[in-house]
């Protein structure tokens, strides 16, 4: 099934290097040359790019309007496979939804500038609409002159396994191009026909908008039921694929091949860069998705450093959609290849609920597997399991062992549980003194929670004398975290007149940071420092501020309404 003694197929046949662009060119100049009203009239009855195609005007209306898009995208894919597949010397394409052939026609453009000696033995086209399948095999014989076009006139729900066929010994590419989201056949039938034909390597490259929930449920089932290691994924908004277009961008990557050989950077590189991003110490947006993908790719080839992250990734919600089953399920892959750190993680998850049900029980295995292998982190949590009779019957003495035993190792948390603990008198005797040098030991390890209550000490009274400036500095160094009641704290030594003085940049860099978190106290000291040199360099366009006279909003650097 192939066009031919058209106009069109003697444009096609004589093109010389064809090339997406210029296939596109001739639709452009086809549609321009249309009265408005009729173009109008095209455009409405392509329904979104959803209906069959059944005209040589609707064919090139829909190359026109939405090829440079799909283009954009599926070549965006493309970008994304890996090396193996952009450096072998043959392969397979099998379009699924194909229309006129455009994901494989992109193809031949992209692996031209990659690879240019690769050769494409076959390329098989499925689709319902018979006159765009003519076109598409009359669009991929001239781009892929010595490949066997095969076509099969089908839609999804009649597809069956005699229909296509690949070679086990040639890697295969699938192409779902704006398929997938289309509601009119069902998603794990046409996964489970192409899971069963797939033999020898295969790369499914799946392509999206960005739809409705169930639309997208669709993309992930898909790949659900294919069960096949996903390397990539990317959800890219309005503005974010193309910073000139109101274009949105689903892909996703699977391959029936992760092997290490295909890994081209250092995996331990990566897992630092992680563990950075995920402490907070660098949050950069396009980093963090790079990243992403690298821990995936790393990953799925076992490394069990990799797993972890992915999943601490996932947890958060850092470079991807926050997805606290896959979080689980990394966390537990790469806990059984024995990674302490994992099954803390896992530990966690049991303890929260995430991605599984709570099972304390569980939890405190993991917790006494990693303490017994002295894993220090463990020590501390264990004990607070101990101390609320959670998973295991409650044991104050246990736990005051634990938190001892984790903060003469120096760990922050036991030092600052067990410093609380004493300040309290709680299932210790009460010693001020005991309780302070703990704290203290914790702050100084960077701890939160610690700085918070130092600052409530020196405020108070508690354990030592008051020391407003002290009080300031710790409440300063919570507050520079995000921690919100020592801002809220702040703000209430601000407000008393005899202690503006011992206000200075920290402080305002404190204050900052409350109009970014939406705290409205700070209205009742906002204006006091409108005045100061520091406020041009330091909110950002956007930023909320909180004054006497209600809300207002910086709309340019260094001015406000």
């Amino acid at each position: 099934m192939k066009e031919s003694k058209t106009i069109y197929s003697y444009l096609i046949e004589h093109m010389e290097s064809p090339s997406f662009k210029k296939v596109r060119d001739l639709a452009c100049d086809f549609v321009r040359k249309l009265p408005q009203e009729l173009c109008d009239e095209l455009h409405n009855s392509l329904n979104r790019g959803v209906d069959i195609l059944d005209s040589e005007a609707l064919l090139q209306m829909y190359f026109y309007a939405f090829g440079e898009m799909h283009a954009a995208k599926i070549n965006y894919a493309f970008e994304h496979l890996q090396q193996y597949i952009k450096e072998a010397k043959k392969v397979e394409l099998i379009d699924y939804g194909c229309g006129q052939g455009m994901a494989s026609i992109c193809y031949h453009d992209f692996i031209k500038n990659v690879n240019p000696s690769q050769e494409i033995s076959r390329v098989t086209l499925i689709e319902p609409s018979e006159m765009a399948l003519s076109r598409a095999s009359l669009l991929c014989s001239h781009f892929y002159p010595n490949a066997e076009i095969v076509t099969v006139n089908k839609d999804f729900e009649n597809l069956s396994e005699k229909d296509i066929e690949l070679s086990s010994s040639i890697p295969t590419i699938h192409l779902f191009s704006n398929i997938l989201d289309v509601e009119s056949y069902e998603i794990e039938k046409i996964a489970q026909l192409v899971k069963t034909i797939s033999s020898g390597d295969n790369e499914y490259v799946i392509v999206s908008p960005i739809q409705n929930a169930n639309r997208m449920k669709r993309l992930k089932d898909f790949v659900t039921t294919l069960d096949n290691n996903q390397y990539f994924e990317q959800y890219l908004d309005k503005r974010e694929f193309r910073g000139d277009k109101d274009w949105t961008c689903a892909v996703l990557i699977c391959s029936t091949k992760i092997d290490k050989k295909e890994v081209r950077f250092d995996l331990n590189d990566v897992y630092e860069t992680a563990v950075s991003i995920i402490e907070g110490r660098d949050r950069d947006k396009a980093k963090c998705t790079e990243v992403f993908h690298m821990l995936n790719i790393g990953a799925l080839t076992g490394d069990m450093k990799c797993q972890n992250a992915l999943g601490c990734f996932y947890r958060k919600g850092i470079g991807t959609n926050q997805d606290f089953s896959k979080a689980f399920e990394w966390f537990d892959k790469s806990a059984k290849q024995g990674f302490d750190k994992a099954k803390f993680n896992l530990s966690i998850c049991y303890k929260l609920g995430e991605g599984t049900a709570v099972n304390y029980q569980k939890a405190v295995e993991l917790l006494i597997q990693l303490r017994n292998s002295g894993f220090i982190p463990a020590y501390n949590s264990l004990a607070i399991y101990y101390i609320k009779g959670l998973g295991v019957e409650k044991d104050a003495k246990k736990a005051i062992e634990l938190w001892k035993y984790a903060s003469n190792q120096n760990d922050s948390k036991a030092q600052y549980n067990l410093g609380y603990c004493y300040l309290l008198g709680k299932d210790v005797v009460k010693d001020l003194a005991k309780g302070m040098v703990l704290l203290k030991s914790s702050s100084n390890n960077g701890d939160i929670r610690a700085h918070r209550q130092l600052g409530k000490c020196y405020r108070d009274g508690v354990g030592v004398d008051v020391d407003m400036p002290t009080a300031i500095h710790y409440f300063t160094k919570a507050g520079l975290s995000d921690d919100k009641e020592s801002i809220l704290s702040l703000i209430e030594i601000f407000e008393k007149i005899d202690y503006k003085n011992m206000f200075g940049d920290e402080q305002f860099d404190v204050f900052v940071k409350a109009v970014r978190l939406g705290i409205t106290e700070i209205s009742q000291i906002t204006e006091t420092w409108i005045n100061r040199e520091a406020w041009e360099d330091t909110f950002e366009d956007g930023d909320i501020i909180y004054g006497s006279n209600g809300l207002r909003i910086i709309t340019t650097r260094g001015s406000y309404e």
